[in-house]
């Protein structure tokens, strides 16, 4: 992370083709940037009201009544319409409380994009997000949080994905699934920091984190390319834009060194909140024997 964060800062820094090829794409996105994203959600929430074998409220694991799906049919025409869009940015909140509601608290916590998307239409017609730089640190910000916490359960329950690797082999890359987990969580922590904090960095890992989702298409099917949809349209989006925020230090290797410690910090901290919280949200789930990190089928 130190080398990266060091790679980041003089690529960041520097001047030349480079950076001319970064400002002439992002003034070009950021043009179009809050339509892009209208239009890509509106896919997202065709797609899940009408392709999906069950009625979910965000992605498919989080089964719903019936009825939502013409809920979210209405949010895919009433996003493409500027002055509508923040009825579906409504929506989209509504949706995710009513998940909440059904699903728990803690589950949620591994979807903050969604909230921050219905903020992001809401604002926009309330005039405090007439500045698209803000609208895209926010998403940006959601976007690496929730990828974050996704990571970060790999580390701390690997066994919740034990059986994924059992029925795809091919996961397993050849170790042992709990060394496997530790992998995949690893370079999603990594990538998703680098969302978070790097200058150019932070497009290079969105174009990544994007491309680790299409490729997972072949693999786990359909469904999961339309639960990740939204997720896919923010960050091919943030592919193209520069961050309005990011950190970096004079020294390249200052700089470096600061991120890297940063990152082992946040890593810990996250990983200390996620086992709390859910022992909170679970109570007695710390000392159950399905805690413990055991490796299926060693």
């Amino acid at each position: 992370m130190a080398i990266l964060a060091a790679l980041d800062a003089y690529l960041t820094l520097c001047g030349g083709r480079l950076q001319a090829m970064r400002g002439s794409v992002h003034d070009v996105t950021m043009k179009h940037a809050l339509l892009v994203l209208r239009v890509g959600l509106a896919i997202y929430w065709a797609l899940v009201a009408f392709t999906l074998p069950n009625t979910v409220y965000l992605t498919p694991e989080l089964l719903a009544p019936s009825w939502v799906a013409w809920l979210q049919a209405a949010c895919a025409v009433l996003v493409l319409g500027r002055r509508t869009s923040w009825l579906a940015g409504l929506g989209m909140i509504v949706l995710y409380v009513m998940a909440v509601l059904d699903d728990g608290w803690f589950h949620l916590l591994d979807y903050p994009i969604f909230l921050a998307i219905g903020f992001i239409l809401v604002i926009a017609r309330l005039g405090c997000g007439s500045n698209d730089a803000f609208s895209l640190q926010l998403l940006r910000w959601s976007a690496a949080l929730t990828l974050l916490w996704g990571g970060i359960e790999k580390f701390v329950y690997p066994e919740w994905s034990f059986p994924l690797v059992q029925k795809i082999p091919a996961l397993g890359l050849g170790v042992s699934p709990e060394a496997a987990m530790d992998m995949y969580g690893f370079g999603e922590a990594a990538l998703s920091f680098g969302l978070l904090l790097f200058g150019v960095g932070s497009q290079v890992s969105a174009f990544f984190l994007f491309c680790i989702f299409v490729a997972a298409v072949p693999l786990f099917g359909w469904i999961d390319l339309v639960g990740h949809s939204a997720i896919c349209v923010a960050l091919a989006l943030l592919a193209l834009v520069k961050p309005q925020r990011y950190m970096m230090l004079r020294s390249r290797w200052r700089n470096g060194g600061a991120h890297a410690m940063l990152f082992a910090f946040t890593v810990s901290v996250l990983m200390a909140g996620y086992f709390g919280l859910h022992a909170l949200y679970v109570p007695g789930w710390a000392r159950s024997p399905f805690a413990n990190r055991t490796v299926v089928g060693s």
